[in-house]
């Protein structure tokens, strides 16, 4: 269950810490970069992949990563700060087996009928 950036061709195994990293970086990316008025929001998104596999947790206690928007600053990282679950939004803890093939799927469309 890895995946692939168009932009590197690297390929990770879902919920290791750079697969944290770089979905964090790309949810920051996405929304710094769509020219919203973000002053005017607090909001917080977190995963927090439980019971996950020992060979994904990089020394990790906590696999996971965050967004947030906090004084109309965004940003994020491969970690679950009690700020970001201190705002408003979407926090979620989940085992990961239950959503690592599922969270595959719509990245990985190589090779998948039509």
């Amino acid at each position: 269950m890895s995946e692939e950036t168009e932009e590197t061709g690297e390929k990770w195994e879902f919920g290791c810490l750079a697969w944290c990293e770089f979905a964090s970086r790309l949810g920051v990316s996405l929304i710094g970069g769509a020219g919203l008025e973000l002053s005017r929001y607090n909001w917080g998104f977190s995963e927090e992949y439980l019971q996950t596999p020992q060979r994904l947790m990089d020394g990790r206690e906590l696999a996971g990563y965050h967004l947030m928007v906090k004084d109309g600053v965004v940003s994020g990282g491969p970690d679950i700060p009690d700020t970001c679950l201190e705002l408003p939004g979407f926090h979620v803890s989940v085992e990961w087996a239950l959503i690592a093939h599922s969270s595959y799927l719509p990245f990985n469309t190589v090779g998948q009928r039509e």
